[in-house]
């Protein structure tokens, strides 16, 4: 039986809720675990988190580890490290759920961050038949599963009671995993687990869409604006999205794209394949834009603002286009991507700090208290600094086609 129109509408029913109702809608729907599957996977990981002591309990056991470790891969790093404390707070939830859940996940989660949380508190001792000091190991505090291996904590504290019960349930349904934890605290390198997870990491983000930052920051790249006005389309630059199956964005990314009155205008008048498209293009160019940045991906308000600067400046670039080309919004979006759009957008921003430069340099410098230097233009944007480098994107949101003011900081240039 095909369920999946009712299905959609449940995935649609529970992304329109608010933040509070969203993980009860779950619960109550006879599709739970379809729709934890079918959400995309910021939208899950901010239900799941949201939930964090209460329903979360109920929700974990319908996440595919595979999900539960993009859930990691989002919340747990700190920049290029892992974040401890993080860590330890999904594992706790994990453990509350139940072992089977805590297991899987373990199973599959990159065992180099495992080690790494024992790796300050665990001390082990390996016996051999030659050894006679188990009695002083024991007197010692430590403790053994398996008559080999001795390990004691160095400190009693919440932390390490979770740690101790993780031992125990790996030793109980995976040995495999119990004694490469003890090898691995006695053996490798704290830098060596670091690298080898943000390794792992890296490419589990590229999968999901988040290409890694050296990549990303080609969306600032300069470019002179006619160029990227005759470029062509590629079809390597079209997504292939498969027509058997539904995709929902993300719901972020949605607010902030429709919040742009051109974009929105526009999408109205085009098809729907290039609507579907140009979505796609939005959501991977905001996902490029958090990246390029080094914004954490579990900061709610970074990935808004990103999505907002995206949607700004795309915007921008749909209306200089239209003008260059005497086009209407359906037809660019058609003959032109959204990282196309954005990068004329920020490419004219770019150009015109250079001509603002240029006119400036016979008055340097301003005086000492000048007031507020601004000048009108229809910029679909806020700029702060525009004379110090790349313009940096404020939270409050613009409009889009109305005169808005870029403000010049006038800091003296080294």
């Amino acid at each position: 039986m095909d369920n999946s129109k009712e299905l959609a509408l449940e995935i649609t029913k529970v992304l329109s809720s608010s933040a509070e109702e969203k993980s009860r809608a779950i619960i109550d729907s006879q599709y739970c675990e379809e729709i934890l599957q079918s959400i995309p996977a910021q939208d899950a990981y901010m239900i799941i988190k949201d939930s964090f002591g209460g329903d979360s309990q109920f929700l974990l056991p319908y996440v595919k580890p595979e999900r539960i470790v993009t859930f990691i891969d989002i919340d747990c790093w700190k920049g290029d490290f892992p974040s401890v404390e993080g860590l330890f707070e999904w594992l706790n939830e994990l453990v509350n759920a139940a072992d089977d859940i805590l297991m899987d996940a373990l199973n599959i989660l990159d065992q180099e961050l495992i080690i790494l949380l024992f790796y300050p508190y665990l001390k082990v001792a390996v016996w051999s038949p030659t050894d006679d000091n188990i009695l002083e190991l024991l007197e010692s505090g430590f403790e053994t599963f398996d008559n080999n291996y001795f390990f004691t904590f160095s400190e009693d504290t919440e932390d390490t009671k979770l740690l101790r019960f993780i031992l125990d349930r790996t030793f109980l349904y995976n040995q495999d995993m119990y004694f490469r934890i003890l090898e691995g605290v006695r053996w490798e390198l704290p830098a060596n687990m670091e690298e080898t997870s943000f390794h792992h990491r890296s490419i589990r983000l590229t999968e999901l869409g988040f290409p890694p930052p050296e990549e990303a920051s080609g969306i600032y790249a300069r470019r002179p604006t006619d160029n990227i006005i005759s470029s062509e389309l590629r079809t390597d630059q079209i997504p292939v999205i498969r027509e058997e199956e539904k995709y929902f964005l993300p719901t972020l990314y949605n607010e902030q794209i429709s919040g742009s009155s051109l974009l929105t205008s526009a999408m109205a008048e085009a098809d729907s394949k290039t609507v579907e498209n140009f979505a796609f293009e939005m959501m991977y160019l905001a996902n490029k834009i958090i990246m390029a940045d080094y914004k954490p991906l579990n900061d709610t308000s970074a990935l808004k603002i990103s999505a907002e600067k995206a949607a700004a400046l795309t915007s921008l670039g749909l209306s200089i286009a239209m003008r260059k080309k005497g086009e209407n919004a359906p037809v660019i979006l058609k003959a032109m991507t959204a990282e196309t759009l954005f990068s004329l957008g920020f490419n004219t921003l770019m150009e015109l700090q250079d001509r603002l430069r240029q006119s400036l340099k016979p008055i340097w410098p301003p005086p000492k208290n000048p007031s507020a230097w601004a000048l009108e233009t229809p910029v679909a944007l806020k700029a702060d600094s525009a004379l110090n480098g790349m313009p940096a994107w404020l939270s409050t949101p613009a409009s889009t086609g109305t005169a808005v003011v870029v403000t010049l900081g006038l800091a003296p240039q080294e």
